[in-house]
């Protein structure tokens, strides 16, 4: 858990740096922007997932409540649950940032966007 949880803090610091380094370069042109809101939600994710990795491992086994041995409902009882409960839908925020991944590559690999 601690490595991982290393891996999330390197992860932040690295997109971080390039938040800054896109500032103070002034990334513009076609796919910067849809770049930036790639990191922008990579850094939501990560701080998200981090705290959900911790908060787990708070939540009584009760909460969670198990079918044929497999995890089919969790009760909610407080605002660290809430966070806990949206840090497992961590897709909702990574399908996003694929997306502007994906525009950013699209333009950039296009002619117009290679001549910038």
């Amino acid at each position: 858990m601690i490595t991982h949880e290393v891996g999330h803090l390197f992860f932040i610091v690295g997109v971080v740096y390039l938040l800054v380094r896109s500032r103070s370069r002034r990334w513009i042109g076609p796919g910067w922007k849809e770049f930036k809101l790639f990191l922008w939600f990579v850094l939501a994710w990560n701080a998200v997932a981090f705290a959900g990795h911790w908060i787990e491992l708070y939540i009584p086994p009760e909460q969670f409540i198990k079918s044929g041995g497999n995890t089919t409902d969790f009760v909610v009882t407080g605002f660290a649950d809430i966070v806990y409960y949206v840090s497992v839908l961590d897709h909702l925020v990574l399908l996003p940032a694929s997306i502007f991944l994906l525009l950013a590559l699209r333009r950039w690999r296009s002619p117009e966007g290679a001549s910038t």
